[in-house]
Protein backbone atom coordinates (compact mmCIF):
# COMPACT_ATOMS: atom_id res chain seq x y z
CA UNK A 1 0.00 0.00 0.00
CA UNK A 2 2.79 2.43 0.61
CA UNK A 3 3.89 2.02 -2.90
CA UNK A 4 0.34 3.08 -4.07
CA UNK A 5 0.58 5.99 -1.95
CA UNK A 6 3.61 7.29 -2.73
CA UNK A 7 3.34 6.91 -6.29
CA UNK A 8 -0.48 8.98 -5.81
CA UNK A 9 1.61 11.67 -3.60
CA UNK A 10 4.40 11.70 -6.75
CA UNK A 11 1.55 11.61 -9.46
CA UNK A 12 -0.28 14.67 -7.44
CA UNK A 13 2.46 16.46 -7.73
CA UNK A 14 3.15 16.75 -11.47
CA UNK A 15 -0.79 16.59 -12.03
CA UNK A 16 -0.93 13.17 -13.45
CA UNK A 17 -4.66 12.74 -12.59
CA UNK A 18 -5.43 9.99 -14.03
CA UNK A 19 -2.73 8.18 -12.16
CA UNK A 20 -3.79 10.02 -9.06
CA UNK A 21 -7.37 8.51 -9.70
CA UNK A 22 -5.67 5.22 -10.45
CA UNK A 23 -3.83 5.03 -7.08
CA UNK A 24 -7.02 6.26 -5.12
CA UNK A 25 -8.83 2.94 -6.71
CA UNK A 26 -5.90 0.32 -6.03
CA UNK A 27 -5.78 1.71 -2.18
CA UNK A 28 -9.88 1.36 -1.90
CA UNK A 29 -9.96 -1.86 -2.97
CA UNK A 30 -6.93 -3.22 -0.39
CA UNK A 31 -9.52 -1.68 1.75
CA UNK A 32 -7.22 1.52 2.68
CA UNK A 33 -9.61 3.66 3.92
CA UNK A 34 -7.30 6.59 4.93
CA UNK A 35 -8.31 10.77 4.32
CA UNK A 36 -5.69 10.26 1.22
CA UNK A 37 -7.20 7.43 -0.74
CA UNK A 38 -10.34 10.00 -0.19
CA UNK A 39 -8.28 12.99 -1.75
CA UNK A 40 -7.12 10.82 -4.34
CA UNK A 41 -10.21 10.03 -5.57
CA UNK A 42 -11.71 13.03 -5.29
CA UNK A 43 -9.42 15.07 -6.91
CA UNK A 44 -8.92 12.61 -9.59
CA UNK A 45 -13.14 12.99 -10.23
CA UNK A 46 -13.06 16.63 -10.12
CA UNK A 47 -10.15 16.15 -12.59
CA UNK A 48 -12.44 14.09 -15.14
CA UNK A 49 -15.31 16.82 -14.59
CA UNK A 50 -17.17 14.60 -12.35
CA UNK A 51 -17.76 17.28 -9.73
CA UNK A 52 -20.92 15.76 -8.13
CA UNK A 53 -18.56 12.52 -7.17
CA UNK A 54 -15.66 14.82 -5.85
CA UNK A 55 -17.58 17.11 -4.38
CA UNK A 56 -19.43 13.61 -2.61
CA UNK A 57 -16.05 11.93 -1.41
CA UNK A 58 -15.08 15.37 0.26
CA UNK A 59 -18.32 16.10 2.20
CA UNK A 60 -18.24 12.74 3.25
CA UNK A 61 -14.24 12.99 4.25
CA UNK A 62 -15.38 15.76 5.99
CA UNK A 63 -17.75 14.18 8.39
CA UNK A 64 -15.23 11.92 9.95
CA UNK A 65 -12.48 14.31 9.25
CA UNK A 66 -14.35 18.05 9.92
CA UNK A 67 -10.56 19.73 10.27
CA UNK A 68 -8.92 18.44 7.02
CA UNK A 69 -7.97 21.92 5.21
CA UNK A 70 -7.07 19.86 1.91
CA UNK A 71 -10.69 18.49 1.95
CA UNK A 72 -11.82 21.84 2.78
CA UNK A 73 -9.85 23.74 0.10
CA UNK A 74 -10.39 21.32 -2.35
CA UNK A 75 -14.35 21.04 -1.72
CA UNK A 76 -14.17 24.77 -1.98
CA UNK A 77 -13.15 24.37 -5.30
CA UNK A 78 -15.43 22.00 -6.66
CA UNK A 79 -18.53 24.06 -4.94
CA UNK A 80 -17.47 27.18 -7.57
CA UNK A 81 -17.08 25.35 -10.45
CA UNK A 82 -20.38 24.21 -9.45
CA UNK A 83 -21.50 27.54 -9.02
CA UNK A 84 -22.46 27.14 -5.29
CA UNK A 85 -20.30 30.19 -3.54
CA UNK A 86 -22.22 29.90 -0.31
CA UNK A 87 -20.87 26.34 0.31
CA UNK A 88 -17.88 27.23 -1.16
CA UNK A 89 -17.83 29.79 1.52
CA UNK A 90 -18.38 27.44 4.32
CA UNK A 91 -15.34 25.03 2.46
CA UNK A 92 -12.96 27.86 2.57
CA UNK A 93 -13.73 28.65 6.31
CA UNK A 94 -13.23 25.29 7.16
CA UNK A 95 -9.95 24.74 5.12
CA UNK A 96 -8.48 28.43 6.87
CA UNK A 97 -9.36 27.52 10.20
CA UNK A 98 -7.56 23.87 9.51
CA UNK A 99 -4.64 25.14 8.04
CA UNK A 100 -1.23 25.68 9.88
CA UNK A 101 -1.10 29.10 11.79
CA UNK A 102 -0.96 31.82 11.15
CA UNK A 103 -2.96 31.30 7.56
CA UNK A 104 -5.00 33.98 5.95
CA UNK A 105 -5.89 31.61 3.57
CA UNK A 106 -2.65 31.05 1.14
CA UNK A 107 -0.88 28.00 2.85
CA UNK A 108 -3.91 26.02 1.05
CA UNK A 109 -4.62 27.57 -2.11
CA UNK A 110 -2.57 25.44 -4.02
CA UNK A 111 -4.76 22.47 -3.87
CA UNK A 112 -7.47 23.99 -5.25
CA UNK A 113 -6.34 23.43 -8.90
CA UNK A 114 -6.30 24.66 -12.34
CA UNK A 115 -8.94 26.91 -11.59
CA UNK A 116 -11.69 26.02 -13.86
Amino acid sequence: LQIWREFGLFAWDVQDWRSVGRCGQRLKAAGDRTARTQLFLAVAAREADDLKTSRALLQDLLKWDPDNAMAGALLAGVCLRQGDSAAAEKAWEVAVKSAPQPSDGTLVTGVIGNGR
